[in-house]
């Protein structure tokens, strides 16, 4: 109902463990994001991880916060560090993840290798979103000029866009 006031005074009502854990931190978060206090939701956040230190889902969305404010800079690079620590101890990186960061990369004109990459993984992984990510490796495959390779990828999202209507 939009009450965000009223959802504090609950939230803040709570006692004991229950008030500092995840999903209470979540729901402070994320009320804050939806009453549009995006840097209110930023700073919490924030404090949250450097009082309890790491945690991928309260990065996650510290991250979507900096997305929100239009700081993508300093979005991709806790997307980069949620994935840094998925690739360092072999876990699955949660493709929406991999999807946010490859975005912003791409957003951004972050035409790497390591971005087109990511995208072929996608393809695979989100398969609904295959003719999206075929089209931007063959836009990377044109900006690292290689046109054989861009309209190949070209064609690929052609396919798919087809398949998926």
């Amino acid at each position: 109902a939009e009450d965000f006031d009223r959802v504090d005074a609950l939230l803040a009502s709570l006692a004991g463990e229950l008030a500092e854990s995840v999903a209470v931190v979540l729901l402070k978060g994320e009320t804050l994001m939806r009453a549009g206090r995006h840097a209110d939701a930023r700073d919490f956040y924030r404090q949250i991880l450097e009082v309890y230190g790491s945690n991928d889902t309260v990065a996650r969305e510290l991250a979507k916060a900096h997305e929100a404010l239009n700081e993508s800079a300093e979005a991709r690079a806790i997307y980069r560090e949620i994935i840094g620590r998925c690739d360092s101890c072999r876990a699955r990186i949660d493709p929406v993840i991999k999807h946010r960061y490859a975005e912003l990369c791409f957003a951004d004109g972050l035409y790497t290798t390591e971005i087109l990459e990511m995208y072929l993984a996608l393809a695979r992984e989100i398969p609904e979103n295959a003719a999206r990510y075929f089209d931007r490796v063959s836009r990377i495959y044109a900006a690292q000029d290689n046109p054989t390779e861009a309209e190949r990828f070209r064609s690929f999202a052609r396919r798919a866009s087809t398949e998926r209507d």
